[in-house]
């Protein structure tokens, strides 16, 4: 980056005293983290909120903790390509700790419309409706130290002709036409799981989805149906290790009648929106093995055959919303399976697919040791094989997302703000010059 370049900055402070010489030092003092430590996990720079003067300014980034341990954000930056004007938010001058494989969410909080799913941890405009942090076709990148200086870039993501700070392998595939998706559009930029885990080959193309409610072209790039799903540090993490699924019915492994506990139920004749060729109906029992209450537990999709992401001879396959249903198995013994709904915002008028999440029908808190009988109801637009992969994400009683940088690690559930951080504004003037801006 030229030093001459004009840098508009965010200064990630807790307090209204800016202390930049501070921060920095307490960064230096901080053992540099691997690349990858953390991971751009999801992002969008645009969606369905309304205009702000001439610019929609629903977009957020969604960060991972790509460790087995608790990794610290202080001392961080992200680093937005914008032509000329790159945007820096950074550094995190207070400690905000992040628990393993857990999430933290920025977001333009003037225009960001899905505080219903998940609301940011960090308000990076402090309430300025005039803040565009970046645009369709530009990248985002993430240091531990300031990108103008010294620095390690932990990753990035971007689009195809970006400069390399910006993105990793070939980018992204670029949105025609500037890119500019228009209003009433929800969609974002995805990173793959596989094996539950995000995938990290170092290539933003093979690493990324495109998901759209709508699963159709946005800029002349497919879309895969599906939504997007920010998470932030209260948010619930994988837990697929430690919440094992099992038959309702073990003596019954294939399909059966509506009425039956057996693992699946198709049903051709099934009439609703989004199953113009009937249901099927996939049933499972999933036990608590965390040791810990389950206060929170969600199922995402990591990977359907639905619009947009379907080879020929493939199924077209959307989540729906299902209720409870009371099942008997092979011993004559009832059961309730409990249903699932897609979880919202955003409302899915076409079904759920890829990165959509369902929630049980159920809130109660789920002990250890203790099971839920689920069922998945799935509408079927088109016949075909098909795929169906879920992760199941938890909060627990010791769930640890994020902890202030003053308590104790005794195992104590410490929430996040109720209301996401703002961070100052600040423009670099010249060389060590920061001023902040009016």
């Amino acid at each position: 980056m030229k030093s001459n370049e004009r840098i508009r900055r965010f200064c990630l402070l807790a307090l209204s005293a800016c202390f930049v010489l501070v921060a920095a030092q307490t960064a230096s003092a901080q053992q540099t983290p691997a690349p990858g430590t953390f991971l751009i996990s999801e992002f969008r720079a645009s969606g369905a909120g309304a205009l702000l003067g001439d610019q929609i300014r629903d977009e957020y980034v969604e960060l991972y903790n790509n460790t087995d341990t608790m990794q610290d954000l202080q001392g961080y930056y992200l680093q937005f390509s914008d032509g000329a004007n790159d945007f820096v938010i950074g550094p995190l001058g207070f400690s905000f700790p992040v628990a393993p494989h857990a999430h933290v969410l920025f977001a333009n909080a003037p225009g960001y419309t899905l505080n219903g799913y998940a609301a940011p941890d960090f308000d990076v405009a402090s309430g300025d409706t005039t803040v565009d942090i970046f645009t369709e076709n530009q990248g985002v990148a993430l240091f531990f130290g300031d990108p103008v200086g010294a620095s390690t870039r932990i990753d990035a993501v971007g689009f195809a002709g970006n400069s390399t700070t910006y993105r990793e392998g070939t980018g992204l595939p670029v949105f025609s036409g500037g890119g500019f998706t228009p209003p009433g559009v929800q969609y974002a930029w995805v990173r793959k799981l596989t094996t539950g885990l995000p995938q990290d080959t170092d290539d933003n193309a093979q690493d990324f989805a495109l998901v759209s409610l709508s699963g159709d072209m946005l800029g002349g790039v497919q879309s895969t149906l599906g939504a997007p799903g920010p998470e932030n540090s209260a948010s619930p993490i994988q837990h697929n290790a430690q919440i094992k699924s099992s038959l309702i019915d073990p003596q019954c492994p294939g399909g059966g009648p509506a009425t039956s506990a057996c693992a699946r139920v198709r049903d051709p004749n099934a009439a609703g929106a989004n199953a113009a060729q009937g249901t099927l109906d996939l049933r499972r029992t999933f036990t608590n093995s965390t040791g810990q209450t389950i206060t929170r537990l969600r199922f995402r999709l990591v990977n359907i055959t639905t619009q947009g992401n379907r080879a020929a001879g493939e199924a077209d396959l959307r989540a729906l919303d299902g209720s409870d249903i009371m099942l008997t198995r092979t011993d004559t013994n009832p059961i309730t399976a409990r249903g699932l709904t897609v979880e919202t915002p955003p409302t899915p008028t076409n079904g759920g697919g890829l990165n959509t999440s369902l929630v049980p029908t159920v809130s109660a808190p789920i002990t250890s040791g203790a099971s839920l009988p689920v069922h998945f109801l799935i509408g079927v637009q088109q016949g075909g094989n098909y795929r169906y992969f879920v992760n199941i994400e938890a909060a627990t009683t010791m769930t640890k997302n994020h902890v202030s940088s003053n308590s104790k690690q005794t195992g104590a559930h410490v929430s996040p703000p109720l209301a996401p951080v703002s961070l100052k504004r600040w423009v670099l003037r010249g060389p060590n010059k920061l001023e902040r801006s009016k």
